[in-house]
């Protein structure tokens, strides 16, 4: 029960992510790439174990991508049934970042032996 907080950190970094990604610093910009992975790999710094990592990179991808999507959408209502399909369907290859990331945050924090 104590290694859940992965997750809670997860989803706050994810929707966190998604709104700084609608800022206009970082709004339509290549950058929201790096800033996405450099949150993912550090979420996988704290992640160990396959069920965490799986877990974490689920949530955070998940909730980046529909945060994001769902944040920036500026079609009228007769529009949204449609946008929320796509919303879904990209949450799945956000889902599939996610994991990547913390993936390699975890193999990197492997890498790294303890003074």
């Amino acid at each position: 029960m104590k290694s859940n907080w992965i997750f809670v950190a997860a989803a706050l970094v994810g929707v966190a992510c998604g709104l700084a990604s609608l800022s206009p610093w970082l709004a339509g910009q290549w950058a929201n790439l790096i800033v996405w992975a450099v949150a993912g790999v550090a979420l996988g710094l704290f992640a160990a174990g396959r069920r965490m990592i799986v877990g974490a990179g689920i949530v955070y991808g998940v909730l980046l991508s529909v945060t994001f999507l769902l944040g920036g959408f500026r079609g009228s209502p007769d529009k949204l049934p449609g946008f929320l399909v796509l919303t879904l369907a990209l949450s799945v290859i956000g889902a599939i970042g996610g994991i990547v990331t913390v993936w390699v945050g975890s193999w990197l924090r492997g890498l790294v032996k303890p003074i």
